[in-house]
């Protein structure tokens, strides 16, 4: 892989963001990256809320010590008090270029483009926001300026990432974005999946009170709106219901969970583990669950669920309505894409080892940040705003 050596300095940019796994492995995972795979010198500034500002900058400081983490403007609806701080800390730096994690970053850092303490800005998107405010969070203070502020940050940005190509799709129909400046970059997992020991999942399994005939499914999930509890449920419930040997590992504290635990006791096993914990159990499964509605929020995305499952041996169960990674299983037979609705039960066969390191293959191949596919599709984004 070429090897970008820049000498001016490199931005990572989140606002209202706070550690999480998610965080860990999506910001502080590609900071690192870039430092050390892209040759760039990249530092990370973290705009975080006010009165978690004290724990969360000792949490990320613990992974990233030389991470700026900047304490917001009460109220989200201020968010562009924001800019003060941030004028202060580029006027330190330097002119800097900057990645924006999303659409409030992002006019954050073109407006300091603007003022000239910013050279290039690239929009890092996670997703489709504006949809995803307005289907997942009515009455949110940013609904009615979230349309404007996503597609300022997809059309002035100089370059973008896009983790999935039906997230570019979107820019194109909702704001009329007719540019190649742009490269798609899946989310990836944490290095903390890097090791997935599959050989020793077998003697997790015994731990975990489960037989080697079971057939075990997997959710590692949060309860945000978009991750569809009840419809999961839905589909956990009939396939639990028919056989006592189906069972189900959760790594989630949502309360749907909990009601599957009261009317499955003997077949579901919750868990919520530090990260580092959960690749392993992750591990002792058959299939990981990727069941979602079909909205537009995950018609565009490329969850992280899906990269980790991969990672851990497991074959996915995926919603047909979450394109991108419908498509991949499909083209890499990785798993069962099913009804977006969760009409048919499912029929599960068993998974053997060499299935599992197939899978794991693919992971490393496709969504480790080791990978070339992802090294260079950042390397491309430090290369075009260098």
């Amino acid at each position: 892989m070429a090897r970008a050596n820049h000498s001016t300095p490199l931005i990572y940019l989140t606002v209202n963001d706070g550690p999480s796994g998610v965080y860990t492995g999506q910001v502080i995972d590609v900071v690192r990256l870039l430092r050390e795979d892209c040759k760039t010198p990249a530092r990370l500034v973290a705009l975080v809320p006010l009165v978690l500002f004290r724990k969360h900058r000792k949490t990320i400081r613990s992974q990233m010590p030389d991470a700026i983490v900047i304490p917001m403007v009460p109220k989200l609806r201020n968010w562009r008090f924001n800019l003060a701080q941030l004028v202060l800390v580029f006027g330190r730096l330097g002119r800097c270029s900057v990645i924006a994690r999303n659409p409030l970053a992002a006019n954050l850092a073109l407006t300091c483009r603007s003022l000239g303490l910013v050279k290039r800005v690239c929009y890092d998107g996670r997703g489709a926001v504006a949809a995803e405010v307005a289907e997942y969070s009515p009455g949110n203070p940013l609904e009615r300026l979230m349309p404007g502020m996503e597609g300022r940050a997809v059309l002035e940005s100089d370059f973008r990432i896009a983790v999935s190509p039906r997230l570019v799709a979107y820019w194109e129909q909702q704001y009329g974005y007719a540019s190649d400046k742009h490269v798609v970059i899946p989310c990836s997992y944490s290095g903390h999946f890097e090791e997935v020991d599959l050989a020793a999942a077998r003697g997790k399994r015994g731990e975990l009170g489960l037989l080697d005939e079971d057939i075990v499914l997997v959710f590692a999930g949060g309860t945000s709106g978009w991750q569809s509890a009840e419809l999961l449920a839905k589909t956990v419930s009939a396939f639990l219901a028919k056989s006592p040997a189906h069972k189900l590992i959760c790594l989630s504290q949502d309360r749907v969970v909990e009601r599957l635990l009261a009317q499955f006791p003997n077949q579901v096993r919750q868990f919520w583990l530090e990260p580092r914990q959960v690749p392993a159990t992750m591990a002792a499964g058959d299939y990981g669950l990727l069941i979602r509605e079909p909205t537009i929020t995950n018609w565009v995305g490329a969850p992280v669920k899906f990269a980790e499952y991969l990672a851990c041996g497991l074959p996915v169960i995926c919603s047909d309505c979450i394109g991108y990674c419908a498509d991949f299983i499909k083209m890499h037979k990785a798993g069962f894409v099913v009804d977006g609705n969760a009409n048919e039960p499912l029929a599960l066969p068993p998974v053997a080892m060499a299935e599992k390191l197939r899978i794991r293959a693919l992971a490393e191949s496709w969504y480790s940040k080791k990978s070339e596919r992802i090294k260079t599709g950042y390397l491309r984004a430090v290369e075009a705003v260098g």
